[in-house]
C-alpha cells in the first residue's frame, strides 16, 4: 500500500513538473550586415526564374528557351559589371591605403585596428545582446511552487495517516 502511495506521489510531482512553463532559449538579434540586392536585380532574377521554369517544363518552346538565354546573358553581364566595380573599388582602396601608409606607422596601426574592429565589433555586439538576454530578470511563477508545496504536504499527511492505520 505504501509503495502505491509513493508511486502516486512521484507521478503527481512528475505531472506538476511537466506542466510548469519552461524558459525558452532566445537568440540575440544578429548584427545587421547582410547584403541587400537592388530592386532591379531582384526583378531580373525573378524574371529569369519564371523563364527558366517555363523553358524547362516545355523544352520544345523555342521562344521560352531564347528568352531564358537572353535573361541569363543580361544577368551575367550585370554580375560581371558588379564584379568589375568591386575590383575597381578594391584597387582604389588599396591605392589609398598604400598612399596613406607613408604618413607613418600610426596610420598603418590605425588602419589595422579599424579592420580588426570591423570583424570583432559585430561579434561583441552579439555577445553583449546574448549576455543581456541571459542576465535579464526572470519572472518567477509562484503558483507552481505553491502547487508543489501543497502536493508534498498532502502526500506527507496522507503517508502519516496511512502509517498510523497500519
Amino acid at each position: 500500500m505504501l509503495e502505491w502511495l509513493v508511486l502516486l506521489a512521484g507521478t503527481l510531482l512528475f505531472i506538476i513538473n511537466l506542466s510548469a512553463p519552461r524558459e525558452r532559449a532566445t537568440n540575440p538579434v544578429p548584427s545587421d550586415q547582410t547584403a541587400v540586392l537592388p530592386d532591379d536585380l531582384k526583378a531580373a532574377l525573378d524574371t529569369y526564374k519564371t523563364l527558366m521554369i517555363a523553358s524547362t517544363t516545355n523544352p520544345t518552346n523555342t521562344g521560352a528557351v531564347q528568352a531564358t538565354t537572353n535573361a541569363k546573358t543580361q544577368l551575367d553581364m550585370e554580375l560581371a559589371q558588379w564584379q568589375e566595380d568591386v575590383a575597381n573599388m578594391q584597387s582604389n582602396i588599396q591605392k589609398n591605403v598604400d598612399a596613406d601608409a607613408g604618413l607613418g606607422s600610426d596610420v598603418a596601426a590605425l588602419h589595422q585596428r579599424v579592420s580588426s574592429y570591423e570583424k570583432t565589433l559585430p561579434e561583441l555586439q552579439d555577445t553583449l545582446t546574448k549576455s543581456n538576454v541571459l542576465t535579464a530578470d526572470k519572472v518567477q511563477d509562484t503558483t507552481m511552487m505553491v502547487a508543489k508545496a501543497v502536493a508534498v504536504t498532502v502526500i506527507g499527511l496522507f503517508a502519516v495517516f496511512v502509517s498510523g492505520l497500519f
